[in-house]
């Protein structure tokens, strides 16, 4: 899921380095510049090549699973207006079959080509270090696992002081993670690496946990590790509505979104689609 953003948030991403060393399955590691506006805002993006042209790229874990590409860049590089499957090059990676589907527009004023959502993310390890604003892309194959792109990202990041392992959902792609709020109710949050504005509650959650401010801090316990004074936003936003509707067909009760600024851009993210497995990772640095 995407928020709408202001020019002076827009970033630039680039690809520093790809690696092939003895032993190493291939990866990328990008870099996200720092925001000086506002440090915690920290979209994902990188140049690709898809269908062997180039475009810019959005990383975004609350997207459909089909990647959206915009119709007249569609055309631009030769994708039909039906979509299709494509393999998509980073650096020195490929990442194959990628579904990819046409949209006439975002919901955003970023000026991207393409978001790529679980059709494309589900095919990677990623680690996405928020404190040091860089990321890692590792192609899952028979011969790789989450293990050894960690290896890769401790030594290109730094060793993490804890790695917090965190079992998740992914219904229609998207990641969620069972929840205990202030140590009572259980519910369900998406992860969403394409949210930058306030972490939100659903009109359920808000009910369930007689939020009445319009801001609030609540205390998080996932996978059995405690975040304190998370700060959330009292909204009713439709399109959070709409999927509370769908997830609860699913017996999920969904409470709503943890985006980047007020959580992830604290710590080093880590998401194992193969084992349904996310790691909250912290350092000394960023360890409250």
């Amino acid at each position: 899921m995407i928020k709408k953003i202001t020019p002076f948030l827009l970033l630039v991403v680039a690809i520093i380095g790809i690696g092939y060393a003895d032993g190493e399955p291939p990866y990328v590691v990008i870099n996200i510049p720092e925001n000086k506006k506002d440090t915690a805002q920290k979209y994902l993006t990188f140049d690709a090549e898809v269908n062997g042209k180039k475009v810019n790229a959005l990383f975004d874990t609350g997207s459909d699973s089909a990647a959206r590409i915009l119709k007249d860049v569609a055309t631009r590089i030769g994708i039909p207006s039906e979509g299709g499957k494509f393999d998509v090059k980073i650096g020195g990676i490929v990442v194959k079959d990628v579904p990819i589907r046409c949209v006439d527009k975002f919901n955003t004023s970023y000026p991207k080509d393409i978001i790529f959502g679980y059709g494309f993310t589900n095919k990677l390890y990623a680690i996405v270090d928020y404190p040091s604003n860089r990321a890692l892309f590792v192609p899952c194959s028979n011969d790789t696992s989450y293990t050894d792109a960690d290896k890769i990202a401790n030594e290109k990041f730094g060793e993490l002081k804890d790695d917090m392992v965190v079992p998740l959902v992914c219904p229609d792609g998207h990641i969620l993670v069972e929840t205990t709020v202030n140590g009572e109710d259980s519910i369900y949050f998406a992860i969403d690496t394409g949210w930058l504005g306030f972490n939100i509650l659903t009109s359920t959650a808000v009910e369930k946990l007689g939020v009445g401010d319009k801001f609030v801090k609540l205390d998080l316990t996932i996978g059995g590790h405690d975040f304190k004074k998370v700060i959330f936003k009292n909204t009713r936003d439709p399109g959070l509505e709409r999927s509370m509707a769908r997830y609860k067909k699913g017996g999920l009760e969904f409470g709503g979104i943890i985006g980047v600024p007020d959580f992830m851009s604290k710590y080093r993210i880590g998401i194992d689609y193969q084992e349904k497995k996310l790691h909250i990772g912290s350092t000394k640095k960023d360890k409250d």
